[in-house]
């Protein structure tokens, strides 16, 4: 992890303080934290926390790179902003935000179905090559 992820990560309020003193001065303060907060795996951080001053951008290059962070909230309040920025004029921020936006309405209808037991949760998982014991190693089954 970076110093920043690590910042982002620690949760006292002299580090929030500090981080949102960062989000608020320049343009490239606010490009490392987007980056630092994209690389980040889900749940290490609490990105909610980030859904108004994310929502508040204006600048197309620093929405392009905050759209990857939207698509890891799980919330609502996240897909709209993504649904907004879809609508936008810039081709690169719409063509992003609607793959994401697309990506999170596909999340919705899995819920939909396992909840519904249209599907079992072993159907979400990606394929696997079974593996077999041939008395000295584990080898791909043929």
């Amino acid at each position: 992890m970076t110093l920043i992820q690590e910042m982002l990560v620690c949760d006292t309020p002299k580090m929030q303080a500090y981080l949102d003193q960062l989000w608020n001065g320049e343009k490239d303060e606010q490009e490392i934290l987007l980056d630092a907060m994209s690389k980040m795996e889900q749940g290490d951080v609490n990105l909610v926390r980030w859904l108004q001053p994310i929502s508040e951008i204006t600048e197309p290059s620093l929405r392009l790179l905050a759209v990857p962070v939207l698509s890891q909230i799980d919330a609502p309040e996240a897909a709209a902003i993504l649904a907004l920025w879809a609508a936008e004029p810039d081709a690169q921020l719409r063509v992003a935000a609607q793959e994401h936006l697309d990506e999170y309405q596909k999340r919705g209808r899995q819920v939909a179905e396992l909840i519904s037991g249209k599907i079992k949760p072993d159907d979400l998982l990606p394929p696997q090559t079974p593996y077999v014991w041939n008395g000295e190693y584990y080898v791909p089954e043929l």
